[in-house]
Order: C-alpha cells, then structure tokens, then sequence
C-alpha cells in the first residue's frame, strides 16, 4: 500500500507529491485507461506569453541569413517542439497561523480554484503521483524522443527574469552557422527563464513542471508506471455518478486508493472510493451527496 494516511494526508515531506488536476472523462478514457500523462506543446498552454512567445532581439545580422527565418525556427521550436505537462504541489514555506502539515489547507489536492478551473468545477478528478517515480518513468520512456529537462517549480514575479536579456538576444550569426547546436546552448544556459519562471499572477497554482524540448512537433505521452499513489474526485462528481465506480474500479486494478472529495468551512475531507481508499480510514458520509462510499 502506499503511504498515504487517512485523507490523503501524506507524511511531512511537502516536496514528495506531484498533483495533477483534470476532467473525469480524460482520467478514465486516456490518464488510466493508458496508464499515461501528455506532454503537450506549449502553442497549448493558458499563458499567452508562453503560448506565442516574441522576446527575441537580433543583433550581428548578415547578409542571407535573415532575422525573420531564424525567428521562425525559433517560433516553431518554442511553440511545437517543447511540451510540458503541469502539476500543483504542497503548500511550500511558512502555512500560516491554523495550518500544520496534516491539515488539508497545505495539500496540493485542496484548491478550490484548481479544481474550478482544471478539475471540470469540481465534477473532474485530481492525480496524486510520488515526483521522484515520475521523474524516473519520464526518463524510462522518452527514448530518445527531445530532451527531458529536470522537473522543477515554477517561478513567479512582476517583473522581467534577471537573466531575460541574455535570454532574448539572438546572435544571428551564430544561430545561421548552426541552429541546433546554439539553440542547445541557449535552452541549458537560460532554460530556467524560458520554461519556469511565469507572472505573479499565476502564482497560487504553485506549478511543478516538466518540460521536453526537441524532437517531433505535436503532444507526446509518457507511461507513468507506479507513480500514481491516489485518485480524488470533486465534490460535484455526483453529478456524473456513473463515472465514480468506474474510476473506483480502474484505481483499484493498479492498487491506487480513491476517495472522494468534499469542502466544508474553511476545510475538506474524504470518503472511501474503492476497497484501496477504504484501508486508509473508516466508512465515512461524504458531505452534500448523501451518498456512502465505502
């Protein structure tokens, strides 16, 4: 069994678990259907600057090799050949006065506006996986197939990175000799600026990311392996109760617990789900749904 306590309140370490939010019908017909997470190129992504980013400045220009076709090189790099696939966390640093690390306001399964606007409001499902067992499936099964960079958190701020300067300035001479060679250079010395570092606004998400750069346009879809440690599903999930002992049964074939989810004032809890989410804690009444899970 995995060592997730009751509630999905994991031990202390607040860096062992990743969160993926998303819909009910992606967790059952693809997620766990295929034992996979998509990488998805970052043309894809919410954030317009990193949707369609245009931060390059040319300098050394020479005749033949235009500053247009390299920008378009660059464009198309950015834009289709880097994927990514995103991920809350624990709450990290000082929690606050009334929160502690077993208290459900410090978990990455707990944030209502993660669920409103990734979990399908709160009818869709949140993917709880160990991040060290991630990492090493991605590695396991890229082959070959781009660069897997480190997973990391995203930085946020008002203002421009320290290093964007030495991030946008293009030399055009350089990148027209050859452009894989100076795109790697360029993507190990400011990947830090390019792919994990987003405005201030974005910040309560707390993204964990990990990027893939390189390689074919278009998604690609890595196995997760035995990284998924458990299944939540929004509290609005009765709404679509067909698909709770579907997606209690499909956790409970890899051995993963379910629970699912609810909020009370200012807090949530869980209810068994399936055999696995049961030997987590008692038989108890999910709140607002009448229902007994367990």
């Amino acid at each position: 069994m995995h060592p997730l306590h009751l509630g999905f309140t994991p031990e202390f370490d607040r860096q062992k678990y990743l969160y993926h939010y998303t819909s009910m019908d992606t967790a059952i017909n693809y997620i766990l259907y295929n034992r996979t997470l998509r990488f998805n190129p970052l043309a894809n992504v919410n954030d317009p600057m990193e949707s369609d980013p245009n931060r390059w400045v040319f300098r050394n220009w020479e005749k033949g090799n235009t500053s247009e076709t390299i920008r378009d090189q660059l464009s198309d790099h950015f834009k289709n050949r880097t994927k990514v696939v995103c991920f809350s966390r624990d709450i990290q640093g000082d929690w606050g006065p009334g929160c502690c690390p077993i208290d459900f306001c410090a978990r990455g399964h707990s944030k209502p506006r993660m669920w409103a606007t990734y979990g399908d409001d709160h009818k869709g499902v949140c993917l709880i996986f160990d991040r060290e067992l991630l990492e090493r499936a991605f590695k396991n099964g890229l082959n070959g197939r781009g660069q897997l960079l480190p997973g990391g958190a995203v930085r946020y701020g008002d203002k421009l990175p320290a290093d964007e300067d030495g991030a946008a300035v293009i030399d055009s001479k350089t990148f027209g000799k050859n452009f894989e060679k100076a795109l790697h250079q360029k993507i190990e010395d400011h990947h830090g600026t390019y792919f994990f570092y987003k405005h201030v606004d974005w910040s309560t998400e707390d993204e964990y990311r990990f990027i893939i750069t390189g390689g074919e346009p278009g998604p690609i879809e890595l196995t997760f392996d035995d990284a998924l440690v458990g299944v939540v599903v929004g509290m609005k999930t009765i709404e679509k109760e067909g698909y709770l002992r579907a997606i209690g049964d499909m956790a409970q074939d890899m051995g993963v617990p379910g629970r699912c989810f609810s909020w009370h004032w200012n807090a949530a809890s869980t209810a068994p789900l399936n055999k696995a989410g049961r030997e987590l804690g008692p038989k108890v009444k999910a709140p607002r749904t009448g229902l007994i899970l367990g």
